[in-house]
């Protein structure tokens, strides 16, 4: 018999970026689209959320907002292979 789940891990690149950066735990962080100052804010945690930063805003604008924010890019094949290692795990 084939079983299913469905599994929602919520901000996962943001999940993925404190795993790479486990020294931003505690601080206010947030996951870029990209390496550049007017990239999009994509994933906030409750840190940056309560400083009053928001996803979609630009960068330099949650900086000026919380001056003590970590941020990172996370890209698309970081986040698959995240993906492809959760649900190894999952089978196991």
């Amino acid at each position: 018999m084939d079983r299913l789940a469905c599994v929602d891990v919520a901000a996962f690149p943001l999940q993925l970026l404190l795993g790479l950066h486990p020294d931003w735990r505690g601080q206010p962080v947030a996951v870029v689209e990209d390496d550049r100052p007017q990239a999009l804010v994509l994933y906030v945690n409750a840190r940056a959320r309560r400083a009053g930063v928001s996803p979609g805003q630009r960068y330099t604008t949650a900086l000026s907002v919380e001056r003590h924010l970590h941020a990172g890019a996370v890209p698309r094949p970081q986040v698959e292979e995240g993906v492809r290692a959760l649900a190894d795990r999952l089978r196991k």
